[in-house]
């Protein structure tokens, strides 16, 4: 029992308490691409398939999803507390 509040305490801080914000890189965006570009990369994790056990899957999905956020023109900006 002491492992498995070890591992969802880890997941916890890694995860972070809020998401990033990706953040265009260009001013002339439309209100509405951050939320079809979030979908999209999205959908492509989804159907993308495995990507490995555990943390290992949880950290390659997220490089995945970054790595599309950032071939559409956005960029990760830390959440503001």
């Amino acid at each position: 029992m002491r492992g498995i509040a070890a591992v969802a305490a880890s997941l916890w801080l890694l995860m972070g308490c809020a998401s990033p914000t990706w953040v265009k890189t260009v001013d002339s965006m439309y209100p509405g691409d951050a939320n079809a570009a979030r979908y999209e990369c999205e959908r492509d994790v989804r159907q993308s398939g495995y990507y490995g056990p555990g943390l290992i899957g949880v950290f390659n999905a997220r490089s995945f999803y970054g790595q599309c956020m950032r071939a559409k023109g956005f960029y990760e900006q830390a959440p503001t507390p």
